[in-house]
């Protein structure tokens, strides 16, 4: 394991705010289209800062340093041995604990983190999720249009004669004669 104290601090960048006070800005969405535009081969300053809705190419360098700390922590985090199956593995024992109380928060905690916190209200009328969803196909169907038939115009006859006239002298442009065919020698 590595010295602490050795490794390299990554620079930090806290913007101040209007009223001069530093706050810490929040970047995730800049910080998501900066890594999927660096995947995709975008290095120029200007265009990432355009892609990230950014106001300045400093911007872009202050987001960067963001997304290096987080990489950092996440490292550190990992050293540690603080990893997701370790913190997954942790709540399914909190989730099997004997005590009620302790078992139901802990489901309670998992349930927020897979977004299934609340629950919706779609029974309100007393009727399922099924029945729904029937009824709303049931009416686009009723309001889709009806069966209805193409007719398609009659062709001209000069027009079908042209086109037979084209077709033959495709044939002779890209077919070749078999008594004009040179012959292959072995």
């Amino acid at each position: 394991m590595e010295d602490i104290d050795n490794l390299p601090i990554p620079p930090i960048y806290v913007a101040p705010s209007s009223s001069g006070e530093t706050k810490g800005v929040d970047t995730k969405f800049a910080q998501d289209v900066l890594l999927k535009a660096l995947a995709d081969g975008v290095t120029d300053p200007k265009e990432l800062a355009k892609l990230a809705q950014l106001k300045k190419t400093a911007d872009v360098y202050s987001v960067l340093d963001k997304l290096s700390l987080r990489k950092e922590f996440h490292a550190a985090l990992d050293r540690a041995g603080l990893s997701l199956d370790f913190i997954v593995t942790r709540l399914k024992k909190i989730c099997e604990n004997e005590d009620d109380e302790i078992s139901i928060k802990g489901l309670t905690t998992v349930l927020k983190t897979i977004g299934l916190d609340k629950a919706e209200e779609t029974e309100s009328s007393g009727r399922a999720w099924e029945d729904v969803v029937l009824e709303r196909a049931m009416v686009a169907e009723e309001t889709s249009p009806g069966v209805y038939e193409v007719i398609e115009p009659q062709m001209p006859e000069s027009l079908r004669i042209r086109k037979e006239e084209d077709k033959v002298t495709g044939r002779g442009l890209y077919e070749r004669p078999a008594e004009a065919s040179p012959e292959v020698s072995p």
